[in-house]
């Protein structure tokens, strides 16, 4: 018999053709869908086995996650000491507690009495809580972790260990300092603070004195805890405090009587108010044993007395005009003078109503001295130029010294403030290289030496000046000496310069103005062309804000600056009236006063 089949692949459908002429058809299930029935079908054989399984499997997986999250993390409802720490990294945990601790006080107690006599915090005298292992104790163990849900409950079975450390030199330090070998604890006298709408007592507090070697054993013996009250009893003769709750609480009612309503100042015919609830946050207190001291802060006053008392009484001050000629004075017009709040004293008499020692607060005014403006002149001499210096620093911010030689023509001297030591800032690079100079001549020293950084003594000679460098001079000093140093600048009569001064060198303009006198008269003992040399570096000097900037003329100088201190020595060539030299040293100045002051210099000596 002839069997045909026919197939039709895209639909999996077979046809079967058989000799009865009946046509079979039959259905092929995808591989996934058999694969599933398989899966079912072995469930179904063996279901216990599955179940076992999957429940170690989910037991494994719970496990992986409790020890990748809480390895060094706290459980989930962790306590230490009434802190709930739960879920924080041991890192974070022992910064918390690290806090607490550092902020916990120990109350010190009189024996047999519940009289605190001070607070103190053992964070303070070296007794320190080991915060690494009463954390560490707080942590679950791996061990523990593999169990199911134990970040929920193991801190149960946890329990923190506390271990302190004493560190006894801080211990002694802290004895030393707070309460000195008399072991005296002082007392705190009663005062007053402002506590919301009213003032209020601030109790008083006992002192005593007690054994130091009893205090010391006590102290060693704190344990203390942030959840529990820490107190040492110690056997103490009592000091008592001068002011007593009592006398701060007659005080104390005095003030709030007196604020139960506005303040009210009266300046003249008007008056002016303001609010209790403001002038209470003008109050401060302090409690010496003279007694309770009320005062009032000047800058929480100053927007109602300046603003509205100080505005209606201020009357300005007028000018006295007053024209000098060097030190004499020649006329004088005198202005009217002003008036204005005297803001303390006011205040005072504020205080003074708080406390019930007045009736009513008058402001208080004073004098206002008119201003004075001067009309100067100055004759060209010694004395007008002495009168130009002080008066044209007497009109500037900070201090000076200055002083002048003239080295031709007329020869006229000046200074003010000549003999006044300021710190020499650089200036005195210009001894250090007079020093050079002379050792260099006596062979004692040569160009060629290596002084610091690669640099020979040539170059740092001419860097000192010419940059002010700081390395090559300090070097320079240390291979000299100060007492060397010191002896040299003595020898040519400079009486005021010190090279022994612990904290810096000191300088004056006399002694410096006489050491560039005698540089460009070649007056130094050491040879001209030393001389020449050390003014040939001068007159290359980089910063020019001073003595340059005001002049007309060439000048060979040496600045020096460093904090507040500003210098200026220098030659000046080619200027009406000849050559001189001038030193302006400064503290708390600007360069520009340096060179406005040569400028007017220059201008007198040329008239």
């Amino acid at each position: 018999m002839a069997r045909t089949y026919l197939r039709k692949r895209s639909g999996r459908l077979a046809n079967k053709t058989t000799s009865s002429g009946r046509v079979r058809a039959r259905v092929k299930m995808p591989a996934s869908a058999s694969n599933f029935n398989n899966i079912k079908n072995y469930i179904k054989l063996h279901k216990r086995l599955v179940i076992i399984g999957g429940g170690i499997g989910l037991i494994i997986l719970i496990a992986v996650v409790q020890v990748t999250l809480y390895n060094n993390r706290l459980p989930v409802f962790a306590s230490i000491d009434g802190n709930k720490l739960g879920n924080l990294t041991e890192y974070d945990a022992r910064q918390h507690l690290g806090e607490l601790y550092k902020n916990t006080k120990v109350k010190l107690k009189a024996e047999g009495s519940d009289e605190v006599l001070t607070e103190i915090a053992p964070y303070d005298f070296g007794v320190l809580l080991d915060t690494d292992r009463y954390v560490k104790t707080s942590v679950a163990p791996l061990w523990l972790l593999v169990l199911p849900g134990a970040p929920l409950w193991v801190h149960h079975v946890q329990k923190a260990e506390r271990e302190y450390q004493v560190n006894d030199d801080e211990l002694a330090k802290y004895l030393d300092n707070t309460f000195t070998k008399d072991c005296k604890i002082a007392p705190q006298n009663a005062n007053l603070k402002v506590e919301g709408d009213e003032v209020a007592v601030e109790p008083s507090r006992i002192g005593g004195e007690c054994e130091y070697s009893k205090l010391e054993v006590a102290l060693k013996e704190v344990r203390p805890s942030v959840n529990e009250d820490n107190n040492i009893a110690l056997p103490v003769k009592p000091i008592y405090p001068k002011i007593t709750n009592q006398h701060a609480e007659e005080l104390k009612n005095i003030i709030n009587k007196n604020l139960a309503d506005d303040v009210v100042v009266k300046a003249g015919e008007q008056s002016f108010s303001e609010t209790a609830s403001n002038v209470r946050k003008w109050l401060r207190f302090s409690a010496p044993d003279e007694g309770i001291v009320v005062s009032i802060d000047a800058a929480e006053s100053e927007p109602f007395l300046n603003d509205k008392v100080a505005a209606a009484i201020t009357k300005p001050a007028g000018v006295s005009k007053v024209t000098t000629k060097d030190f004499v004075e020649l006329s004088r017009s005198n202005g009217a003078p002003g008036v204005g709040l005297d803001f303390e004293a006011t205040r005072q008499a504020i205080i003074n109503k708080l406390r019930g020692e007045s009736e009513q607060i008058e402001a208080i005014t004073q004098k206002i001295e008119p201003r004075v403006e001067y009309t100067r002149s100055y004759s060209n001499t010694d004395e007008g130029l002495s009168a130009l210096l002080k008066q044209f620093t007497e009109d500037r911010k900070g201090s000076f010294g200055v002083a002048l030689i003239e080295l031709d023509d007329k020869r006229r001297n000046a200074s003010f403030n000549g003999d006044k030591q300021f710190t020499s800032a650089s200036t005195y690079k210009l001894f250090i290289a007079y020093s050079v100079l002379k050792r260099v001549e006596a062979g004692q020293m040569s160009w060629g030496d290596q002084v610091v950084g690669g640099r020979n003594l040539e170059k740092c000679f001419d860097d000192m000046i010419v940059l002010s460098d700081n390395p090559c001079p300090l070097t320079l000093v240390s291979k000299i000496g100060p007492n060397n140093l010191q002896k040299e600048v003595k020898e040519l009569g400079l009486n005021n310069t010190n090279f022994l001064d612990k904290e810096s060198f000191k300088m004056t303009a006399n002694d410096l103005v006489k050491f560039a006198a005698m540089l460009e008269s070649r007056q130094l003992p050491v040879s001209r062309a030393s001389q020449d040399k050390l003014i040939s570096a001068m007159k290359r000097n980089v910063h020019r804000q001073g003595i340059p900037a005001g002049s007309g003329g060439t000048v060979a100088d040496k600045v020096g600056f460093i904090d507040r201190f500003l210098h200026d020595v220098g030659i000046v060539y080619g200027t009406k009236g000849g050559t001189y030299a001038l030193a302006i040293l400064t503290e708390g100045s600007s360069w520009a006063d340096i060179a406005e002051l040569t400028k007017k210099i220059e201008k007198l000596r040329s008239e």
